[in-house]
C-alpha cells in the first residue's frame, strides 16, 4: 500500500502505521502520543475512503472531511 504525503509518495509495509512508514523512510510529522488521543497526527485524505478505525474518536464532522489518525495500521485493502 501507498500512501501520498506532502507532494511525495509512502510505500507502507503491512504491518505498520501510516506515520511508522512515512517516519521509516525520512519524513518528520508531529506526533506527540503516538496513539491517537492528542491528534496531532491527524491528516486529510484528499482521495480514496478511510478506514473507519482511523476516524475513532473524531467528531462527525471531521469524519465527513475524510480526517483520519496516522497512527492507525496501513491495510493492503484501505484505499489513501
Amino acid at each position: 500500500m501507498a500512501v501520498h504525503f506532502e507532494g511525495l509518495r509512502f510505500e507502507l509495509l503491512p504491518d505498520e502505521t501510516v506515520l511508522e512508514g512515512i517516519e521509516r523512510q525520512g519524513a518528520s510529522l508531529p506526533a506527540f502520543c503516538r496513539q491517537g488521543i492528542c491528534q496531532a497526527c491527524m491528516v486529510r485524505a484528499k482521495r480514496g475512503s478511510v478506514p473507519p478505525a482511523a476516524q475513532k474518536g473524531l467528531r462527525d464532522g471531521l469524519r465527513r472531511q475524510s480526517f483520519f489518525g496516522m497512527v492507525i495500521l496501513a491495510r493492503r485493502n484501505s484505499k489513501f
